[in-house]
């Protein structure tokens, strides 16, 4: 998506309108998003899907991630692929390094004034997704990377809070125990016999 951004024809005046084609955005909502810009000035507008059609421990795991994500980032809102950028922020994102990495959460990152709504999922054209667990992760993970700033800097105080409290004092346990004393040679000219 980033790469045709790159090539896409945005004026100024313009808005941009981006979403996955794999039927999962629904369409028939852009006239209620234009609606939602307009009523807000011309502001970007970020979509979080609510409802998903997937398995429930597909949901479980969404539900943590999203919960993570918004403690690690203090982010409110996770978007997605399907948004609407005001053709003067296109060059911006077309610049922005963290955008080629995960467009959503790249243009998030670039803290443009936005709206949020929420908008159901569809069901897909082609059945079920592709993605397994691991790749899902990877792509989580990926996206909390646009935000490494914050989220190395709250992953590290929770480690040192952690083995701090963990190990009263050792940090956690983590420490190596100190090695038993040896018995100290005797000194010259002592006599070691009784």
């Amino acid at each position: 998506m980033f790469y045709g951004l790159q090539r896409v024809e945005v004026g100024p005046d313009d808005v941009l309108i981006t979403f996955d084609c794999d039927g999962e955005d629904d369409v028939h909502s852009i006239p209620e998003i234009l609606a939602v810009s307009q009523q807000a000035g011309g502001k970007l507008v970020l979509i979080e899907r609510g409802r998903r059609q997937e398995s429930l421990v597909f949901k479980v795991c969404f539900a943590i991630y999203k919960a993570l994500f918004r403690f690690l980032t203090r982010k409110s809102v996770i978007p997605n692929n399907f948004m609407l950028i005001p053709g003067a922020h296109v060059p911006a994102i077309r610049r922005s390094p963290l955008a080629a990495v995960h467009l959503a959460y790249g243009v998030l990152k670039l803290g443009f004034p936005h709206e949020q709504v929420t908008r159901d999922r569809k069901a897909r054209y082609g059945g079920r997704s592709s993605q397994n667990l691991f790749t899902l992760v990877s792509h989580g993970m990926v996206g909390l990377m646009v935000f490494y700033e914050v989220v190395v800097a709250k992953l590290f105080m929770l480690l040192f809070v952690m083995l701090a409290v963990g190990g009263g004092g050792t940090l956690g346990g983590l420490a190596p125990p100190a090695p038993p004393l040896a018995a100290a040679p005797p000194l010259p000219g002592s006599c070691c016999c009784s």
